[in-house]
């Protein structure tokens, strides 16, 4: 769903007519099955969810469409004919040419000239309804922000979920219990984000970066690292601000940065050394996520059988 506006109509209107949030469902969540008993390994699950690869985007993608079906239902029966929405698809990180994607690159760069890597897509239902209307359907899609529950601390801060809405009730369809939903999405970021940061200094992903460095510095853009490379734009734009020659510096860095990946296989070595150091997590985390995945695995078997019963 689109980000969408504060809760207020109904917040000041309790007894508005269709302004409550649907509450939880009457019969409860069906709690999904218990994880197997540790065997003090990650499971092959565990690893893909840690590093969001391998099933994990097939995977997320049914529960993103399934999630956003039973939204879309429960938003029916409340008056608001949402249309049907496709999941946005995630990029394989095996799909090297995917997640360095050239044309992207070639048209817009890093998206610092036009803001494009901040640019959200207009909802256009939500927009054609009234204020009222809007407050009306925030309402009934994540309940009163007075009922959200909290999910854990994680590297971003507080977690706080919706407890009652369509959203909350269509999470307890699938996982059971909204707090595990979002511990199933929450955790394992902070552990690949960690990864990420680990990967740095992997000696693979470094062979990989001298690559990288020495097409760059051949086209004479001596830069240390992609990230290097797009931080020094950005701070090159906040002096020069949107001119022409920006822009064309802008996409020719990007375009040089993207063909010189594809040439070293940067994505490859970073993944595979994500995918190395996650099987040396401590124990505590590879348990966890062990037991999130067997969690998630059911869950997609949900999700699933919603989208093809």
């Amino acid at each position: 769903m689109a980000a969408l506006s504060a809760l207020s109509a109904c917040a000041a209107l309790p007894a508005l007519a269709g302004c409550a949030a649907p509450p939880p469902d009457a019969a409860g969540p069906t709690p999904l099955p218990k994880p197997p008993p540790w065997t003090g390994k990650p499971s092959p699950s565990a690893i893909d969810l840690a590093t969001h690869s391998g099933s994990w985007t097939s995977t997320q993608e049914i529960l993103d469409e399934a999630a956003n079906r039973l939204d879309q239902r429960c938003l029916r029966k409340h008056g608001f004919a949402y249309p049907s929405i496709k999941a946005s698809p995630h990029t394989a990180p095996e799909d090297e040419a995917g997640v360095v994607d050239m044309p992207k690159r070639r048209t817009e760069g890093y998206g610092i000239f036009d803001g494009g890597s901040s640019k959200q897509p207009v909802d256009a239902f939500y927009a054609r309804l009234s204020p009222s209307e809007q407050s009306r359907f925030d309402r009934v899609l994540y309940g009163p922000e007075d009922k959200k529950v909290k999910a854990g601390t994680y590297g971003l801060g507080a977690v706080r979920v919706p407890a009652e809405g369509c959203t909350a009730n269509s999470r307890r369809a699938l996982a059971g219990d909204v707090v595990l939903w979002a511990r199933m999405y929450y955790y394992p970021e902070d552990v690949d984000n960690r990864l990420s940061d680990e990967a740095a200094s992997d000696s693979g992903y470094l062979a990989a970066l001298r690559t990288w460095t020495s097409c760059m510095a051949a086209r004479g853009l001596p830069y240390a690292s992609p990230g290097n490379a797009e931080d020094s734009l950005r701070t090159a734009y906040k002096a020069t601000g949107p001119t022409e020659s920006f822009r064309k510096r802008e996409v020719a860095v990007a375009d040089a940065d993207g063909e010189c990946a594809l040439r070293a296989h940067l994505t490859a070595a970073e993944l595979a050394a994500r995918r190395r150091l996650a099987r040396s997590l401590p124990p505590k985390d590879e348990r966890t996520l062990t037991d999130l995945a067997a969690y998630r695995n059911a869950t997609v078997a949900r999700a699933h059988a919603i989208l093809y019963p």
